[in-house]
């Protein structure tokens, strides 16, 4: 009973080292994905800017630096498998493509990074890391090798640093090794049933080739590999043998000693039997065994059998200092993903400083650009109204002059309601007052470039509680926008549609376009201060017009076209049920 104990102790504790083993690898593989996934989300790798010397550099850092590619390779590929960059073999991979390869088709279809083991040219696992924009389209794909013949993946925390010496295999999803350490016994029917076991943990003690052997197996993760592992029991247990033979030994002269003091003394011979007895029951409830008495064979067996209980305390004291091991394990690999957290975090903030800093710079440009024009021009107007000229042309400099001063004014007022708070005044409104009022202000600046602006509304009996002058200040710019975007097309489609529409619970406005639309490159600053797609413009228009329409508890977005073909942008707003009443205006500040 003691030794079937012991050896349930022994297997159930390699199991926990096998699945300790299998929690580290994961970990590995993890902590390689999150590092891709860094390089892939830094500000320099872009595929469209035809500019492949920061990828370039952006990579060299990644294998030079991040923990696991060793000797193995990492390269950048665009939607449609041409390589844009790749460290250590750059020049050998740019231009080439793999549109055909596995890996990539499989991550072209991913959501999420993928995992990948190959045989090819030795052991092989591959990171694929999917590189898509806001709206879910694909823009490339980042992927990371690792050489696992190295065995730069089996430190400590995955080869295990359990008792003796062990072998260990690392297997593919299908049951093909991809890393072999050691002789394991692969061809025996006892492996092969570990390895068909291993998609969950477990372990067991068996027979192997005439040697008594543990084996221990675990998956690791969802990745679909799994780690198997041996280890002789002679290595688990060295006194094992040594105690049943001892064991073997006494019991023979016992039975030769009772047989002989059977026959000549039956009583000398009870008495120490029942004293034998008597120590047996002791062990079994934990007391102590008291071996003074005669040094005859039965009071060396008593000796024997106390020694063997000792050994199995000290046995059971030993496990449980293992347990304890492993508890202090996973507490040391759960601070590591937290420093790594840590770590990761304070990348994310240098990189929103770095972005901060640069919406700085671009804004100072823009202001720097709009304020050398106009001062250009004023320069201009006021040397030639100085000098003699023709009336008519006088009075021309002097429109030019106002108008200059004027945009000048009409810059420094948008730049004050981008930076002062502002306050949300409502009221109750019908809407197509709202909608006919922004078409009238933007109604001569659209006549001026030929453009028609058709107004569409749906639910002309509704009244809406909004603050009807910044509510016309976001209809206004998006008009204004619009126009823009058209004003140079043929005549035939120099249109833009106001369109409105109540649905349950909201109120719908959109602003649609025949124009050309916005480019990917435009769509994803958008909305960001300083930011225009425009020559000349500030960059705030827009992001004054989602602060407003926020202020309101609604939505601004770019959505698809739905008639003419060109940019749609859509304000959403709620729209109180028709039991709710408003006894005084809403003040709401931002």
């Amino acid at each position: 009973m003691a030794g079937d104990d012991l050896e349930e102790v022994i297997v159930d504790r390699q199991r926990l080292f096998a699945m300790q083993g299998a929690l580290a690898f994961l970990d590995h593989v993890e902590l390689a994905i999150e590092e891709l996934e860094h390089v892939s989300r830094m500000v320099e790798v872009d595929l469209d800017d035809g500019d492949e010397a920061p990828e370039r550099r952006v990579l060299n850092e990644a294998w030079r630096l991040t923990l696991f590619f060793f000797d193995g390779e990492v390269l950048l590929v665009d939607e449609t498998g041409r390589c844009h960059g790749a460290e250590p073999r750059h020049e050998a991979c740019v231009g080439r493509s793999f549109a055909d390869a596995p890996w990539f088709a499989e991550g072209a279809e991913a959501r999420e990074p993928i995992v990948r083991f190959a045989r090819d040219e030795g052991s092989t696992l591959s990171l694929v890391v999917p590189m898509r924009d806001e709206a879910g389209a694909l823009e490339g794909l980042l992927r990371g090798e690792i050489r696992l013949a190295r065995g730069d993946f089996f430190d400590d925390t995955v080869y295990g640093s359990g008792p003796g010496s062990h072998d260990l295999v690392l297997l593919s999803a299908s049951g093909e090794e991809l890393f072999v350490h050691g002789s394991p016994p692969l061809a025996t029917n006892a492996w092969a049933s570990a390895v068909r076991g291993a998609e969950r943990p477990g372990a067991i003690a068996t027979t192997v080739d005439g040697e008594r052997t543990v084996l221990a197996w675990a998956p690791v993760g969802s990745t679909g590999a799994r780690l198997v592992y041996a280890w002789p029991w002679s290595e688990l247990d060295r006194a094992a043998d040594e105690r049943a033979n001892a064991l073997l030994v006494a019991a023979s002269v016992i039975a030769l000693v009772g047989m002989i003091v059977g026959l000549l003394v039956a009583r000398r011979l009870t008495e120490p039997v029942l004293a034998l007895e008597g120590d047996v029951r002791a062990a079994r409830v934990g007391k102590g065994i008291d071996v003074r008495g005669p040094r005859d064979e039965v009071g060396s067996l008593r000796r024997t059998f106390s020694e063997l209980v000792a050994e199995l305390a000290s046995r059971e004291e030993s496990a449980r200092a293992d347990r304890d091991r492993i508890a202090e394990l996973a507490d040391t690999l759960e601070e590591r993903v937290r420093s790594r957290t840590r770590e990761l975090e304070e990348t994310r903030d240098a990189l929103i400083d770095a972005e901060r800093l640069a919406a700085l710079g671009r804004a100072g440009a823009a202001l720097s650009h709009e304020l050398r024009n106009s001062l250009n021009a004023l320069s201009v107007g006021m040397d030639a109204l100085g000098g003699s000229m023709p009336e008519a042309a006088r009075v021309a400099v002097r429109q030019q002059v106002r108008a200059e001063i004027g945009r000048l004014r009409t810059l420094a007022d948008v730049l004050l309601d981008f930076a002062r708070p502002r306050s949300l005044s409502s009221t109750d409104v019908p809407d197509h007052v709202i909608l006919e009022r922004a078409r009238a202000l933007v109604e001569d600046f659209a006549e001026e470039r030929g453009v028609t602006i058709e107004v569409l509304d749906s639910a002309p009996d509704q009244t809406l509680r909004v603050d009807a002058d910044l509510l016309q200040s976001v209809l206004t710019n998006l008009l204004r926008n619009a126009v823009e975007a058209v004003a140079g097309l043929p005549p035939e489609r120099r249109r833009v549609q106001l369109r409105a529409e109540a649905l349950e619970g909201t109120w719908r406005i959109e602003v649609e376009d025949a124009g050309e639309g916005i480019s990917a490159r435009v769509r994803e600053r958008l909305f960001q201060p300083f930011s225009s797609g425009r020559v000349g413009g500030v960059g705030l228009g827009l992001s004054l017009s989602r602060r407003f329409v926020e202020l309101h508890g609604g939505q601004l977005e770019l959505v698809p076209a739905r008639e003419l073909g060109g940019a749609c942008f859509r304000v959403i707003l709620p729209r109180p049920s028709p039991d709710v009443s408003f006894d005084s205006p809403d003040q709401k500040r931002v």
